[in-house]
């Protein structure tokens, strides 16, 4: 944990590729002219129109076809990073992002190759661990390096032959904040002379997969935060890295400044009523710590970048523990802007919160705050009459408080990790004041595909995915279609009914077990499924959902047995 007695730190050079924005000039025009940068799933990445996602909202494997993408996560630049096609094709996308945005940090900051090398720069990356090995068509000696999470840093620091430490954290949705606070400490005790800290992040099906069952995403994939329509969040992926040095050490070198991190503070919600279940003073003890670690007065804080998923359960307690910070400094109302960037281009997990830090440099750079979108109508289940705090509703000149903008930073993660850092532009003289801008050469990739021996971008995790061709020219759809046309045709003769109803119960046609089991006959007989359960006719009890369940759990005999049908329709 960060100490009063630390020193300030400054942030001397920053790159993103965020949804709809490859650099900051374009995030942050994006942010002034507030827009959206969410959209359906690009079906280069992975088509969830088969069997991923359903229109009408029924949960098949998504509630959401919506996210924040970033463009041509398939191409990389091998020869910059000095690597062979073939090393290139195994790394995963979260290391090629990461290296990439990276080296545009240090050029940002005026720094090349030959100025870090052999420095003492740490590295610190908020990751979790990926799955793009499960798409890989060839296992060797090299896989290792493109796979395992520790190599998303260590190739950075192999590149760039970069002494300092060098890790990889994983604490869910405050992963990157974080890494920024470790980073921090690293530098204040001397193992560190700079640091590169962020976050990186790369959407899945397997993301959505997960997520959907808890209505954690919301299905139209517009994140409200603060709003009384506030339904869930939307996902996102991303990369962010800022370029940390000792403010004095900055100042003295003539680097430019974004802007300065005051101090910071991690805690743990530790048991709750569960394991997912936020704890409210542990919130508020996060933001305490982080004052009194900064060393400055509370009131100085006009604005707070909020986690902000845009839940109704969540953003009334965030909302509800900033107050009770604030009220311990100023008795003044509705002095404290507060935001999220979740609005526009959705929750990058891992890297989510660096993209709320490099949104408020960009602030006190800009002297501007940007508004929250979605936000209308706010929430009922807190009252921001009376409160320090107001939704920024449009882009408005940033109003300094004691001659100084300063903002709180939050990040609170799934399971209950926390992390908060306050930024300002205190002490920042005026020849250190930083442009937009790169302040060396700006770096030029000449990115090619090289992504599975140059095959489409495939669907990682997709428990049915093969790379069998019949397999994969046949269409889920049909394949369901035929199955349902099978089942309907095969009870009505069972049954002697001519018109079965695909999403009635099955109960009301008096199915019983000898039914089943003379209907599980004729799939081990004719589609040869031999391992069907009776009970699956309990859960899945219309055959529109027992279509869907057996084309999840069986498509290579459903494939064989009606796969000619199929491609003759086609």
């Amino acid at each position: 944990m960060t100490s009063s007695k630390n020193k300030k730190i400054a942030v001397i050079g920053m790159a993103c590729h965020f949804p709809g924005a490859q650099n900051i000039s374009e995030y942050w025009n994006n942010l002034c002219n507030e827009v959206d940068s969410i959209e359906e799933i690009p079906i280069e990445r992975w088509d969830w129109r088969d069997d991923y996602y359903r229109m009408n909202g029924e949960l098949f494997r998504s509630t959401s076809n919506r996210g924040g993408f970033i463009k041509d996560i398939d191409k990389f630049d091998p020869e910059y990073f000095r690597v062979s096609d073939k090393q290139a094709i195994q790394m995963d996308p979260l290391q090629r992002q990461w290296l990439e945005v990276s080296v545009e940090a240090l050029a940002d900051a005026g720094y090349t190759k030959d100025d870090v090398w052999g420095k003492s720069v740490g590295v610190f990356v908020g990751a979790r661990v990926g799955q793009f090995y499960h798409t890989l068509e060839e296992i060797d000696s090299e896989t290792i390096n493109g796979y395992g999470q520790n190599f998303i840093s260590v190739h950075l620091s192999h590149f760039l032959n970069l002494k300092g430490p060098n890790m990889v954290i994983d604490a869910a949705c405050a992963s990157s904040l974080t890494a920024i606070n470790l980073a921090i400490n690293s530098i204040n005790s001397g193992e560190s002379e700079m640091a590169f800290a962020g976050g990186v992040e790369i959407l899945e099906p397997t993301t959505y997969e997960v997520l959907s069952p808890s209505k954690i995403i919301c299905p139209d994939g517009k994140c409200k935060t603060f709003s009384n329509n506030a339904n869930g969040i939307a996902i996102g992926e991303g990369c962010g890295v800022i370029l940390l040095k000792a403010l004095d050490k900055a100042i003295a070198d003539g680097d430019k400044i974004y802007g300065v991190i005051d101090g910071g503070a991690l805690n743990n919600d530790g048991n709750t009523m569960g394991i997912k279940t936020p704890d409210p003073k542990a919130q508020e003890d996060l933001v305490l710590q982080a004052i009194k670690n900064s060393d400055i007065d509370g009131s100085t804080i006009s604005y707070i970048e909020a986690h902000g998923t845009g839940t109704m359960i969540g953003d009334p307690i965030e909302l509800k523990s900033l107050t009770k910070v604030l009220r311990r400094y100023s008795g003044k109302n509705n002095y404290c802007g507060i935001g999220s960037v979740k609005c526009n281009i959705g929750h990058l997990l891992c890297a989510s919160a660096v993209a709320s830090v490099i949104k408020v440099l960009l602030c006190i750079t800009k002297k501007q705050l940007p508004a929250s979108i979605n936000c209308e109508p706010l929430t009922t289940r807190f009252k921001f009459e009376g409160s320090p705090l107001y939704v920024v509703k449009s882009l408005t000149n940033w109003q300094p408080q004691d001659g100084v903008l300063r903002a709180g930073v939050s990040a609170f993660g799934l399971g209950g990790s926390n992390a908060h850092i306050i930024i300002s532009n205190d002490s920042v003289p005026e020849s250190c004041k930083a442009e937009l801008t790169p302040k060396g050469e700006k770096v030029q990739f000449n990115r090619k595909v090289l992504w599975n021996n140059n095959h489409a971008i495939k669907h990682p995790l997709n428990s049915s995915s093969s790379h069998n061709k019949h397999e994969e020219t046949i269409s889920k759809v049909d394949t369901l279609k035929s199955i349902q046309e099978w089942l309907k045709n095969t009870v009505s003769e069972e049954l002697h009914i001519s018109d079965i109803d695909l999403n009635k119960n099955l109960q009301i046609y008096g199915v019983d077990s000898i039914f089943i089991a003379e209907i599980i006959k004729r799939m081990d007989k004719e589609l040869n499924i031999d391992t069907m359960d009776p009970i699956v006719f309990l859960e899945y009890s219309t055959l529109d959902s027992l279509a869907k369940y057996m084309v999840e759990t069986y498509n290579t005999q459903l494939l064989a047995a009606f796969g000619d049908n199929i491609k003759r329709k086609n």
